[in-house]
């Protein structure tokens, strides 16, 4: 540690620790504003760099420690010995690799959406048929358990299956956020009863032209058909949800499937939402403007 510039421990989500038993340590303090970051999924506060002549006042620890979610009340982290890095290593593969096959069946659930939508609609809703269909897009195959994804109006094509169908950024926008809204809790204090019978939570993060280039994942924008302009415009409003229950395949033994039963709740919510929003759509159908 006396010959590093700087020092992080992190293991939380793997590592099955409460948020504050992560460290990062500098070695110079000036690095303070050279660290600090503004991430959308955390706090919609805007925020930068400011000039080392002039130190920030800090005022919430978030854009500036890594972790970013600190509690009123820390932990201690001990570091193990030499003799135990081995060992802690091997414990911490184990756990990535127990949830590989979780996080790539989320993926493929929510890639596969599309094509088991009228059974599932129908499952659900009791033969209902969806006037406006829907389908959910991964905007990429994830290393790590962390699944981004968004949910995009579709329409009927002329061969009875989902086809895509053009939509403004706005519309799309709108859509998640509002399924953002029915998987998490609101800040005020009336609605911190909700935890207990809330059945999933889904974050969110936005894509931005200031900290994403559109040219860097123009794959991504060209899979759920978002010109670029209209991302620099409007950013990227983005649904995440990160798999790291340890109990998955003992519960899925005993015949309950908590990533299938996810699909579900969003399929719910994202079917209620359009709902909400139909007159958007049908302008989005026609061609008009929101």
């Amino acid at each position: 540690m006396a010959d590093a510039d700087s020092i992080t421990v992190d293991p939380h989500k793997l590592g099955f620790t409460p948020y504050p038993a992560g460290i990062v340590a500098f070695r110079n303090g000036l690095v303070t504003e050279h660290v600090a970051e503004r991430a959308q999924y955390i706090s919609d506060d805007a925020g930068g760099i400011k000039s080392i002549d002039q130190p920030a006042q800090i005022e919430a620890v978030g854009p500036y420690v890594v972790e970013g979610s600190k509690p009123r009340r820390g932990r201690t982290l001990l570091l193990a010995g030499p003799q135990d890095d081995t060992a802690q290593c091997a414990g911490s593969r184990a756990d990535h690799a127990r949830h590989d096959p979780q996080r790539q069946k989320l993926f493929k659930l929510l890639t596969n959406h599309r094509h088991m939508f009228e059974e599932l609609h129908a499952e659900l809703f009791s033969g209902e048929h969806a006037a406006q269909p829907f389908t959910f897009v991964p905007l990429f195959e994830p290393d790590t358990n962390i699944v981004c994804f968004v949910a995009s109006p579709m329409t009927w094509g002329e061969d009875g299956k989902l086809a895509s169908m053009p939509v403004s950024i706005d519309v799309l926008n709108a859509l998640n956020q509002a399924i953002y809204a029915a998987t998490s809790l609101a800040a005020d204090e009336a609605h911190r009863a909700r935890w207990a019978v809330q059945p999933f939570f889904v974050s969110r993060t936005r894509f931005e032209e200031t900290q994403y280039g559109a040219a860097h994942i123009a794959p991504v924008l060209q899979r759920i058909g978002v010109s670029a302009g209209d991302y620099r415009r409007a950013g990227l409003f983005v649904l995440r949800s990160t798999v790291m229950n340890p109990w998955y395949a003992a519960a899925e033994a005993s015949g309950v499937d908590y990533l299938l039963a996810l699909m579900h709740h969003l399929h719910r919510v994202t079917h209620t939402a359009l709902g909400n929003m139909q007159p958007a759509i049908t302008r989005a159908k026609t061609g008009s403007t929101l």
